[in-house]
């Protein structure tokens, strides 16, 4: 877990008041930088980013402290997809896409369905044009002699 931000800067403002020869060592300094690291780590990119959705768009809300400590909220707004470059989908826009996804399956499933029926002969908007399967029925029937 990471110290608090005020000790850390405690400890920065120690390294940078530091007047006494040899005291500013690289495990002091480093130290101070390692803290500052670990807590923008676990401060920003673990508990402090969070996504905010609206019919515009979509944005990243970054949580910062000021040197003080204070929290502090930064907005970054995201690229919206679209045809003409990559991004982010809005709400609305997955809406849309679900709903042609649901429309296009619908509409495959209805002509695979009325191909079955003309390939069998039993579609009521069969021809002996749309549905060669007809006339090739009766000619096999003629052929063998059967009618």
């Amino acid at each position: 877990m990471a110290k608090e931000l005020t000790d850390i800067l405690k400890a920065a403002a120690e390294v940078r008041d530091e007047t006494a020869m040899q005291q500013n060592t690289a495990t002091r300094v480093g130290g101070v930088l390692t803290d500052l690291a670990q807590f923008v780590g676990e401060a920003v990119f673990a508990a402090g980013m969070t996504a905010k959705t609206s019919a515009a768009g979509v944005s990243l809300l970054i949580k910062y402290y000021n040197a003080d400590g204070q929290p502090y909220t930064k907005e970054l707004p995201l690229p919206v997809g679209s045809l003409l470059r990559a991004g982010v989908l809005t709400p609305a826009q997955l809406a849309d896409l679900n709903t042609a996804d649901r429309n296009e399956t619908t509409a495959r499933q209805a002509s695979d369905a009325e191909l079955l029926r003309r390939i069998q002969g039993k579609s009521t908007s069969s021809s002996a044009y749309s549905a060669p399967c007809i006339n090739l029925g009766d000619l096999w029937v003629i052929l063998r002699g059967a009618k």
